[in-house]
C-alpha cells in the first residue's frame, strides 16, 4: 500500500537493476477509510481477493486494544495490519497478525491516544465473502478463567488470564445471587 500526499498526477517507475527483460503490469486499487466506533461490531464483505480494507479508530485514553475480525469461511486467509496515526502497509506497522487463518484476535498491549488504522486484506478470499470486524479498549481484557467449574472444595484457585491487569486492578468472586464470595 502506498498513501499518496496529496490528489494530482502521479508517475510510476519500475527497473528490474538488470536482472531481467519484459513487460510489467500493475493493479491500482483505491482504498476508502471507514470510521469504526469503539465496541461496535461493524459488518462488511471483501470485494475481491487480495483487496484491502481500511478501517480507523480513535483512541483518546491509554488502554489495551482489542481487534477482532471474524470470518465464518475456515478456507480463506486473511491478514491485518495496525498502525497508530500512519496508513500501515506490510512493512510498515506496529501489530500484525501472525497466523495463516480466516478470523483473527489481535490485541495492543498499551493503546496511545491517537488514530489508529486496521488494514485487513483477504489475501485468499471469495469475491463478497462477509467478514466482521469489532474494536474495543477497555482498562482490562479477561480472556480466560480456569478452571471454569469446581465442586464444592473448600478451596479452590482460579486463574485467569487475560490483558490490563495493573496493580490496582480488583478481583471479586460473585455467586449467582448477587452475593461476593470472600477469599481466603
Amino acid at each position: 500500500m502506498i498513501a499518496l500526499p496529496s490528489a494530482g498526477r502521479y508517475t510510476l517507475h519500475a527497473e528490474t537493476g538488470g536482472q531481467g527483460t519484459g513487460d510489467y503490469a500493475f493493479r491500482l486499487n483505491t482504498l476508502t477509510e471507514q470510521s469504526l466506533s469503539l465496541g461496535q461490531r461493524h459488518d462488511d464483505i471483501f470485494p475481491t481477493s487480495d483487496a484491502g480494507l481500511l478501517y480507523s479508530v480513535e483512541i483518546t485514553e491509554e488502554n489495551p486494544l482489542r481487534i477482532q475480525l471474524e470470518d465464518n469461511d475456515p478456507s480463506d486467509y486473511v491478514q491485518m495490519y495496525v498502525a497508530r496515526d500512519i496508513l500501515p502497509t506490510r512493512r510498515d506497522h506496529l501489530y500484525r497478525s501472525t497466523e495463516v487463518a480466516a478470523s483473527h484476535d489481535l490485541t495492543v498491549p498499551r493503546a496511545v491516544p491517537g488514530t489508529w488504522y486496521i488494514w485487513v486484506v483477504g489475501r485468499h478470499v471469495d469475491d463478497g465473502n462477509p467478514f466482521a470486524i469489532t474494536v474495543d479498549s477497555q482498562s482490562s481484557f479477561v480472556d480466560q478463567v480456569s478452571p471454569a467449574l469446581a465442586i464444592a472444595d473448600p478451596e479452590v484457585t482460579l486463574q485467569i488470564d487475560g490483558i490490563g491487569f495493573r496493580p490496582s486492578v480488583e478481583v471479586a468472586l460473585v455467586s449467582s445471587t448477587g452475593s461476593v464470595i470472600d477469599s481466603i
